[in-house]
């Protein structure tokens, strides 16, 4: 590397909770006689400021990513956030990249974390995007910060040498005509490399996966879990039973030894709670067959359309099978001694009256064998679901056929990750759709 070569190197990073760590970084890199970026330089906002980035980035010979505990502002436009944008558009551009991720001791205050349980989801698949991506170093103090970046810029400095910028009056006139040109002809080439991109993208389907019709741009969708009738349940209703208790016809079938059997087999208020808690997550899956589809919303018809849906820990596919054969959440009730009790007595009135007669049924269950061969979405785990449509015509929306009830495990906010190629894709094109589960 030359001595009066110049590098700018765009540092990328969410700003208030990294600002003391960005600034020692940022000093380092002019310390080192190069030119420091990054988005805190801009004063614009919304599309201006994003344009702005764009052209810093795309100005820019290396590209710098420290993740801390925060995913930081997000977007309005698409919904990420803007550290989240810098890091793809750089990898886009090509441009090198060096990324530091929070080690395993890392520790931060409290004000510089995230709390919103939904970001917190986030911040995890982008920080497993990064390094899914390249290989990552770690960091857990300031100082061993910069000095991980300052081995890692020397050493790619050495390795993928960029064009760099090179002081007028110290260029030698032949090496400074050979840069000109260079750069004219890398902007050229990025100019081509851009019509092609717009051209291809003209020509290729923008297809979404769409659960309920939900907007993702809305934000998350919200699953709320139906009300669960605990009036019968009540701790007061099965409080434990005395002798008053019982009606005075019924005292000679019940003895104090059938009264403390059933007091001490009472169930706990905080057992009823958790029964009632199961039953809303089991009551919304059996109720609920969600409507899956596939949107393309360009002028491109989609042939041979494949779809993989990943679901997260605490949410489970289930066919319409699959859940008659659940294990129904159930609350082990002792027998009221009052309404045996009552059976005792009317069985006995019965055999004194007319004689007893037992009742006895036959019931058959009926089954009912789901075909799986006519569905475009089939369970695969329960944690996976694959599927697919022959094509999907241009501007259309069409509903996917499924035999799929969605279980909660659990209240909070979820991420499904969803892949999707069709023969105009180069490769899958992978989402994520966001649920809440209230």
């Amino acid at each position: 590397m030359a001595n009066n070569v110049r590098y700018q190197i765009f540092v990328s990073s969410t700003y208030t909770d990294l600002f003391p760590a960005r600034r020692k970084v940022t000093e380092h890199i002019l310390s080192m006689n190069h030119i420091p970026a990054g988005m805190e330089m801009f004063s614009a906002s919304g599309r201006q400021q994003w344009n702005t980035i764009k052209k810093a980035i795309d100005n820019s010979d290396y590209y710098v990513l420290i993740v801390g505990e925060r995913y930081g502002s997000i977007s309005e436009t698409d919904g990420v956030s803007f550290t989240e944008k810098e890091f793809d558009y750089a990898r886009q551009k090509n441009i090198p990249t060096l990324c530091f991720l929070p080690s395993k001791s890392f520790t931060t205050t409290k004000e510089n974390r995230e709390t919103d349980p939904e970001k917190i989801e986030m911040l995890e698949v982008f920080k497993k995007k990064v390094l899914d991506d390249q290989l990552c170093a770690f960091w857990d103090k300031e100082d061993e910060l910069v000095q991980k970046v300052s081995t890692a810029l020397y050493k790619i400095f050495t390795e993928e040498p960029g064009v760099g910028w090179i002081r007028g009056d110290a260029s030698n006139p032949e090496v400074l005509t050979k840069l000109v040109k260079t750069m004219e002809e890398n902007n050229n080439l990025r100019e081509r490399v851009r019509l092609l991109e717009a051209e291809k993208s003209t020509n290729k389907p923008e297809l979404s996966f769409v659960i309920d019709g939900h907007d993702q741009a809305l934000g998350a969708l919200n699953l709320v879990l139906p009300e669960v009738d605990a009036e019968m349940f009540s701790y007061d209703s099965i409080r434990p039973l005395t002798r008053a208790d019982i009606p005075f016809e019924l005292r000679r079938y019940v003895n104090e030894a059938d009264l403390v059997e059933y007091n001490e087999q009472l169930p706990e208020a905080s057992e009823v709670e958790s029964y009632l808690d199961s039953m809303q997550f089991y009551l919304f899956a059996k109720d609920n067959l969600p409507v899956f589809t596939i949107s393309n919303t360009s002028v491109t018809k989609a042939n041979n359309v494949s779809v993989r849906i990943s679901l997260p820990d605490g949410l489970i596919a289930l066919s319409t099978s699959d859940m008659d054969d659940y294990a129904v959440p159930s609350l082990s009730l002792p027998k009221n001694p009052i309404n045996e009790a009552a059976k005792k007595r009317s069985a006995a009135l019965q055999a004194r009256d007319r004689g007893f007669f037992p009742l006895i049924g036959n019931a058959q269950r009926s089954i009912n064998i789901t075909d799986f061969s006519k569905r475009d979405l089939y369970i695969e785990r329960e944690d996976y679901i694959e599927g697919g449509l022959r094509f999907v015509r241009q501007n259309t929306i069409d509903e996917m056929s499924s035999d799929i009830h969605l279980l909660p495990l659990r209240r909070g906010a979820f991420v499904i990750k969803v892949s999707i190629l069709c023969d105009e894709f180069p490769d899958w094109e992978t989402t994520n759709v966001l649920i809440s589960v209230n």
